[in-house]
């Protein structure tokens, strides 16, 4: 969890006062036509900081690109206490649909999964939601502009 952004997220969210029409970091942007997303890109202090953020109360929803440019699909939450590199049993739901066993690590409070098969990448393009469950509970999402996201990553 390199990003500021990140770190106060974590903080807003567990105070009740996220809001998704302000990125928690001032220096993140409006991701265009990528409805609630922001790119909070990395800079010579916090080298190594982008990604791409939405904010879904009670989780922060967030993408990473891996260097081999795989994405890295992550929420962000309080309630998340597994610890660091541990396993993670994980499903995602993507807009209603059946549940997709997902691998994910741990590392409070942030869950992190690779999106490793291509038409899990094309349906969370496409996709407007998604339902999260993780050991502590579960978790929806609205991720509508997913692959806009995604695809800002490239100008990191």
């Amino acid at each position: 969890m390199r990003g500021v952004g990140l770190a106060a997220a974590v903080f807003l969210l567990s105070a009740g006062g996220a809001q998704a029409e302000k990125p928690v970091d001032p220096t993140a942007i409006l991701i265009p036509g990528a409805d609630d997303w922001f790119l909070e890109n990395s800079t010579p202090e916090r080298r190594g900081s982008c990604h791409a953020y939405s904010l879904a109360p009670p989780v922060l929803i967030f993408l990473i690109r891996a260097a081999d440019g795989t994405p890295v699909f992550g929420a962000v939450s309080q309630a998340f206490t597994v610890k660091e590199g541990q396993p993670v049993a994980a499903t995602l739901s993507i807009d209603g649909g059946a549940p997709i066993a997902l691998p994910a690590r741990g590392i409070a409070p942030l869950i992190l999964a690779r999106i490793e098969d291509p038409a899990l990448v094309a349906r969370l393009r496409a996709a407007r939601a998604v339902d999260w469950t993780f050991p502590s509970g579960r978790y929806h999402a609205e991720i509508a502009g997913w692959g806009l996201a995604f695809d800002a990553l490239k100008t990191c």
